[in-house]
C-alpha cells in the first residue's frame, strides 16, 4: 500500500510476473493487521476486559468462601 500525504493510494505488487493480492486485513504471528483501523488493539482491550471480569469474580468467590 502507498500513501499519498495521509489517503491510502492503491497500487499492484508485481512478483514473478505474479500481482500479489490486496487484502484488508490479516493475521500475523497472532496479530491483526488491517487496512482500515486497529483491530488487533481493540481485539486485545476487548480479552483483557474478559479476563479482568473473569479473574475478579473467581476472587470475589474466593474471598466469599471465607468469611
Amino acid at each position: 500500500m502507498a500513501f499519498k500525504g495521509r489517503d491510502p493510494v492503491r497500487t499492484e505488487i508485481v512478483m514473478d510476473n505474479r500481482i500479489i493480492e490486496q487484502v484488508k486485513l490479516f493475521n500475523c504471528l497472532g496479530n491483526v493487521i488491517s487496512y482500515g483501523k486497529e483491530l488487533d488493539i481493540d481485539n486485545n482491550l476487548r480479552n483483557c476486559l474478559k479476563i479482568t471480569v473473569i479473574s475478579n469474580n473467581v476472587f470475589r468467590t474466593q474471598k466469599l468462601l471465607r468469611k
